[in-house]
């Protein structure tokens, strides 16, 4: 089996055999295309503790398709990866292979501050991806793999950390994906674009071992 190639010659390969999925299907009727507002500007910090990140050198922000404004704070340090590096190997070079696209900057920047859950810059991410590729299931391929594989957090004041992990300063994991195969995720997404919806419900019954006791706390 053939690994999911979500690029843009892949699109426009299938559209002009008339294989395209159906763009629309799965898409909220009404909504706004998600569009940026200001350019990103990054740099290489002088601090080791920076561990391999870069610096936002200013704001710069995304329209979701709702209207919502979100913005990324300028002197923020992300790593700005497209997809996990665990499932880099699922994906094409043209998109694994740009790591500082400016979806993934936003969403690392967005998520940098834990005032909103997990899910909801997995949906961020969604749409800035949209704002910044030509096809919708390419855009959800990208979710599907943060979903999945991206990293995942609890908010202060939650269960997690009143009954187990209160002296935690921030309780972040990544789900276990041992025995976990994304692959044919992946290649339905392309071939049907479902909603977001039914794409979480396929992947939260997929992913056995959400956490957040297996959990490795991120630097």
């Amino acid at each position: 089996m053939s690994r999911f190639r979500p690029s843009r010659l892949g699109w426009w390969l299938h559209l002009l055999a008339g294989m395209a999925p159906a763009v629309g299907l799965g898409e909220t009727p009404g909504q706004a295309m998600p569009a940026f507002e200001g350019a990103v500007r990054l740099e290489i910090p002088d601090d080791p503790a920076a561990g391999g990140r870069l610096r936002l050198l200013e704001s710069f922000a995304l329209r979701d398709a709702d209207g919502r404004r979100w913005e990324a704070p300028g002197g923020t340090l992300v790593s700005g990866a497209a997809v996990p590096p665990s499932l880099r190997h699922l994906f094409e070079d043209g998109i694994a292979g740009e790591p500082l696209r400016k979806a993934a900057v936003l969403r690392d920047a967005v998520a940098a501050s834990r005032s909103e859950s997990w899910k909801t810059v997995a949906r961020v991410y969604h749409d800035a991806t949209r704002a910044e590729l030509a096809s919708e299931p390419e855009a959800k391929a990208l979710y599907a793999a943060w979903y999945a594989g991206g990293l995942r957090w609890a908010p202060r004041g939650s269960s997690c950390f009143g009954r187990c992990h209160a002296a935690a300063p921030d309780l972040a994991w990544h789900a276990d994906l041992r025995g976990v195969d994304l692959q044919p995720v992946l290649e339905w997404i392309w071939r049907e674009n479902p909603a977001l919806d039914a794409i979480d419900a396929r992947l939260d019954v997929l992913v056995k071992h959400p956490g957040p006791h297996l959990f490795a706390q991120p630097r």
